[in-house]
């Protein structure tokens, strides 16, 4: 199992390294992109964007934590 923890901490390091790289390239790149950055927009924009994250990551556990488990049946799903 350790691996797996290692290959999804490997696999997130190298998209943020992409992500770094490509959001670098548009900002130099494109002034739009660049202005649309400095201005107060973008950090509405980021604060909605984590708000939306973060209510959909908490909804998705709500409804795994309150939805039941069906591996304690006896019976079979189809009758018996």
């Amino acid at each position: 199992m350790r691996w797996l923890y290692a290959l999804v901490l490997t696999v997130g390091l190298a998209m943020l390294f992409g992500i770094d790289a490509w959001s670098h390239q548009l900002t130099e790149e494109n002034e739009r992109a660049r202005a649309f950055i400095l201005s107060d927009a973008f950090w509405l924009t980021l604060g909605g964007g984590i708000a939306a994250a973060v209510a959909s990551m908490g909804s998705l556990f709500l409804l795994c934590l309150f939805v039941p488990s069906r591996s304690g049946r006896n019976v079979p799903e189809r009758g018996e």
